[in-house]
């Protein structure tokens, strides 16, 4: 049996006036309930307006046919939870369905990406010194006594056999040759390169047994 929305309003409600987050209210209520019974973006929603003042857990009165989608209150279920369904996003602004919602967010100029994944969680201070790091290089001119001064290298295994795994064109129904994994164990050399902005400035292989440090790279 579901909530009705005074029910689900009034649980909110008490959840605000106990400074629940939206996220640990949206929690509780959906254990106590069942699954999907609350989102937090909802929640938040009804969060702003106790905020302003409002307790009434009616509906807005609106005269006449119900307002189209508009792109502000798109918008602002966005920044609170850019990470929504079109679905939720739906039942959240009352929209007919999903679809008028995604058209809305194609007229937007929006698109639906996965989140780019660092190797590691920045602290505070490390993401304020690299927005200075960064506010600092736009502030600089890249002209050339930027540009050309910057010498970048990298090292990288290098196996002495290398089949080749490319994709092949073969007649339909026809597959391609097989080819043998590549042996991580298979004798491999480490080579570094340094390069500019022009070309590649020296490539060198490092002996056998030698170790990358400060010393090689002096040298």
């Amino acid at each position: 049996m579901t909530l009705e929305k005074i029910q689900l309003r009034v649980l909110i409600l008490y959840c605000w006036k106990r400074r629940v987050s939206t996220r640990d209210a949206a929690k509780k209520i959906c254990d106590t309930e069942g699954e999907g019974t609350a989102h937090y973006t909802t929640i938040s929603r009804w969060y702003k307006r106790f905020d302003s003042g409002d307790l009434n857990l009616k509906d807005q009165p609106r005269s006449g046919r119900p307002s189209t989608l508009g792109n502000a209150d798109l918008q602002a279920a966005l920044e609170d939870e850019p990470s929504s369904s079109s679905r939720e996003l739906a039942s959240i602004l009352g929209a007919s369905s999903h679809q008028t919602v995604l058209n809305l967010l194609h007229q937007m100029d929006f698109v639906h990406k996965k989140p780019r994944q660092d190797p590691y969680e920045l602290t505070e201070a490390q993401a304020k010194h690299h927005v200075e790091v960064c506010r600092q290089l736009l502030e600089n001119p890249l002209d050339d006594r930027f540009s050309k001064p910057i010498v970048t290298s990298d090292e990288k295994w290098v196996y002495l056999v290398n089949h080749n795994r490319q994709k092949r064109w073969v007649p339909r129904g026809q597959n391609p040759p097989s080819v043998p994994r590549q042996n991580r164990f298979g004798k491999k050399v480490m080579i570094c390169v340094w390069w500019n902005f022009e070309a590649v400035l020296h490539l060198e292989l490092v002996p056998d047994g030698c170790v990358v440090n400060a010393e090689l790279y002096c040298q």
